[in-house]
């Protein structure tokens, strides 16, 4: 990853939205699309490896109790060919 993001998504809100309020308006969209893009990628390969987590995006009111974790992690075996 870009350090230079990396650090401007550690950021606190106060300083990243100061900052975002002094860029040209295009470097703003750009930069908020690569984050973005960044964003989704990095939740796509959450959702790769961590079934609950796959579940919390597509249904966000699930509630999940113990037994779906010992199902997740089954399933996590499978996929992962264990």
């Amino acid at each position: 990853m870009n350090p230079m993001i990396d650090a401007f998504r550690k950021m606190p809100d106060v300083e990243r939205t100061a900052l975002l309020e002094a860029m040209p308006k295009e470097e703003k969209n750009e930069l908020i699309e690569i984050i973005e893009e960044i964003e989704t990628r990095e939740l796509r390969e959450l959702c790769d490896t961590d079934f609950l987590a796959f579940v919390d995006e597509v249904w966000p009111d699930f509630i999940a109790g113990r037994h779906h974790a010992q199902m997740a992690e089954a399933f996590e075996d499978v996929a992962s060919g264990k």
